[in-house]
């Protein structure tokens, strides 16, 4: 040392040496510490484990230092360059905040799809039909090269194969063999899984009747396809015929609603004191959109509006200047409480004649008739709940399930059947309808097998004076497929064909529609299982009895629901891995950002560098050392760029709040693994200098200013 006084002041041993030699000690090695080496021997030989715990114990450790403290002094140097670390926490934090906002964005879109589901599945039920077509077959027969499009060559065109691809659509078309026992096993599904809506294809428009005003002084009982028909004619006298077709088009008026009053009361509100839900057979409520509305031909077939009032219509519909009020409002008091009657077959389709002369006249007009129908009250007007987008039940009216059940009871008794229906049951199978475009082609009919009718009504022409007009219908069914095609067929602007068969009377006691309602995602599981079992091996019991494999035929079902949520999910998968991949360069420009500014700070520390490795620090100590800066750069770039993600997303959430929708949600979860993969490549990046700095000389290092 060059400095004796410290040394005698704080040594326990000095040793003196002039030219290598030693010419003094002042505690040499004596004799007593001989004996000791002897003792320790000695004691080798008894328990050589006591010896080395001894010798464990007098040896002193080397010098190291902690990661604790490398933390520290890391830590007071990124303090010491506040503006510096900033910058560099924020510039890292960019790859950051990109993958964190299109996880934010996935995941808002997936949660909104997600509170949509429960909701899109009252619009989107699961189905059973007498023809399914297999959806997801379809998709999966389509070969890669038949997905893309034709190569284009000079001189030739290419040939769409539209037969081959429509033979391939046809092959996925299953045709299901709906039981009655299959109706019974699916109707004894638990009620807490689903609402049922089992249908029979009943079309109740020529069996409701209502009050029909020409004016105020003047009306009759008309059917609704009667008013139906009236208001068509009406129009093709008018500027406005073009749309006449319109109204043949409407379809149904009335429907069937699901059997659970409890399923339509979580979608629907009751609107006015005396409303509640229809549960009987005579009672019938009206559903409106969201708008709180029905269109005025619907009003004016349900004979709320007279006919003068909707001639008036017609004809001021586009006159600008027209001061003609209409009626455009209806009170709750005036909707609820109106009644239908529903009239049986009998009544309705008047036998007249007999053996292959059947005919069958329609009596559209029940004013003066002594018949007891059943009358349909309306009970309650139901609106749809503002959460939701998709309900079970559209804008019309809908009858119960009681109603359809009361029909098709009467009808499969042989004492209380209608004559109609059970000449129908004489035909053979194929030929049970009335037809009006095949009678001239079929020698079965003989040109008088059809239900006709035809109903006067009174228009103003374009001088305003008042004319007559007529129209004759008939009902009939042109084949087997129309009733797949359309209810209704227009064949020119007076006479339009009426499909009617034996299931439109209510004729057939076994259901050909089924539509199942999940009451959430849940219990569609359930469902999907419960429907599964019938199609599986083993046995299933249905009223008590059981079935085997070989007594039952597998039925399809259709769930279009789950391939629009599979082809949604796989989309959002296939954009979130782009953006995250896209997005992705801006880390691996981050890291060799870190990696730089690493080294800078490797090169702004060498002096220290060599006072740590002097005073016994090891290599790893100076890679702790830089290790723990990294660590810390990269956890306060990860915490930033979270930080501005939940911030961008509290902004755009608030902008498209207003729609009810939350469109960017980053889930902890997602924080915490951004935060530590911002840790990790800061790490990373900085391993190549923090290993350059741990194998610096230390003497050069001290030399170094």
């Amino acid at each position: 040392t060059h400095n004796g006084e410290i040394a005698k002041e704080y040594s326990n041993r000095i040793i003196r040496l002039v030219d290598g030699e030693v010419v003094e000690d002042t505690n040499p090695y004596t004799l007593e510490q001989e004996k000791l080496e002897i003792e320790l021997e000695a004691q080798e030989e008894k328990g050589k484990e006591t010896v080395k715990k001894e010798k464990k114990k007098d040896k002193k450790p080397k010098a190291k230092m902690s990661f604790w403290t490398a933390f520290k002094l890391s830590a007071r140097n990124l303090l010491s360059k506040r503006g510096r670390t900033l910058l560099t926490s924020f510039a890292g934090s960019i790859g950051i905040i990109g993958i964190s906002a299109v996880i934010a964005v996935s995941t808002g879109v997936r949660t909104y799809i997600n509170n949509m589901q429960d909701d899109m599945l009252s619009g989107n039920p699961i189905t059973i039909q007498e023809t399914a077509y297999d959806i997801t077959s379809i998709m999966e027969d389509m070969s890669f090269s038949e997905k893309m499009e034709f190569v284009k060559e000079k001189g030739y065109v290419n040939v769409d194969m539209s037969i081959k691809n429509f033979a391939k659509m046809t092959q996925s078309i299953d045709k299901n063999n709906i039981t009655k026992d299959y109706v019974d096993y699916v109707s004894s599904m638990p009620s807490e899984y689903a609402a049922l809506k089992v249908e029979y294809n009943l079309d109740l428009t020529n069996n409701i009747y209502t009050e029909y005003k020409r004016n105020d002084t003047y009306s009759q009982m008309l059917s609704l396809s009667a008013i139906k028909n009236v208001y068509r004619s009406v129009l093709e006298q008018t500027d406005l015929k073009r749309h006449a077709s319109r109204i043949s088009s409407l379809g149904q008026t009335f429907m069937q609603a699901p059997n659970s009053n409890d399923y339509i009361a979580s979608q629907y509100n009751l609107l006015g004191e005396n409303s509640r839900f229809a549960k009987e057979k005579d009672e019938i409520m009206i559903v409106v959109n969201k708008d709180r509305a029905l269109t005025d031909l619907t009003f004016a077939q349900l004979g709320y509006y007279n006919q003068e009032q909707f001639v008036t219509m017609v004809e001021n519909a586009n006159k600008e200047d027209s001061d003609f009020e209409y009626k455009d409002q209806f009170s709750y008091e005036e909707i609820v409480g109106k009644e239908f009657i529903y009239y049986y077959n009998d009544d309705v389709f008047v036998q007249n004649g007999s053996g292959s002369m059947q005919k069958f006249n329609y009596n559209y007009d029940m004013t003066n008739s002594t018949a007891q129908g059943i009358p349909l009250k309306v009970v309650g007007i139901l609106e749809p709940k503002d959460t939701i987008s998709f309900g079970c039940l559209r804008a019309g009216i809908y009858y119960t399930q009681e109603l359809v059940e009361h029909i098709i009871e009467r009808e499969a008794n042989e004492q209380t059947r209608s004559d109609i229906v059970a000449f129908l049951k004489t035909l053979p199978a194929g030929q049970q309808g009335f037809s009006a475009t095949q009678y001239n082609n079929n020698n079965i009919w003989t040109g008088s097998n059809k239900i006709e009718y035809t109903y006067t009504f009174e228009y103003k022409d374009e001088n305003g004076v008042v004319q007559q007009g007529s129209t004759t219908t008939v009902v009939g069914k042109a084949n087997a497929m129309s009733s797949l095609i359309s209810s209704f067929v227009q064949s020119d602007m007076s006479v339009e064909t009426v499909s009617l068969t034996l299931r439109h009377l209510g004729g057939e006691s076994v259901a050909n529609d089924i539509s199942i309602y999940p009451k959430d995602f849940t219990m569609k599981d359930k469902v999907i299982e419960y429907l599964d079992k019938w199609n599986e091996k083993g046995d299933v019991i249905v009223n008590g009895n059981t079935l085997s494999k070989a007594e039952r035929e597998d039925i399809k079902y259709t769930d279009s629901l789950s391939l629009i949520m599979d082809m949604i999910d796989s989309m959002i998968d296939i954009v979130t891995i782009a953006l995250i991949a896209f997005t992705s360069l801006s880390l691996v420009v981050s890291c060799v950002m870190i990696a730089i500014i690493t080294y800078v700070s490797v090169v702004e520390r060498i002096k220290e560098i060599g006072v740590i490795r002097s005073l016994g620090g090891r290599k790893r100590d100076v890679s702790n050392l830089f290790n723990a800066e990294t660590l810390m750069i990269g956890a306060s770039s990860g915490l930033v760029g979270v930080g501005i993600t939940y911030f961008i997303s509290l902004i755009v959430n608030l902008i498209v709040g207003s729609a009810g929708l939350s469109i960017m949600i980053l889930p902890i979860s997602s924080a915490l693994i951004m935060v530590g993969l911002s840790i990790f490549l800061t790490v990373m990046s900085g391993l190549i200098p923090a290993r350059k700095a741990a194998h610096k000389d230390p003497v050069v290092a001290l030399r170094t200013e």
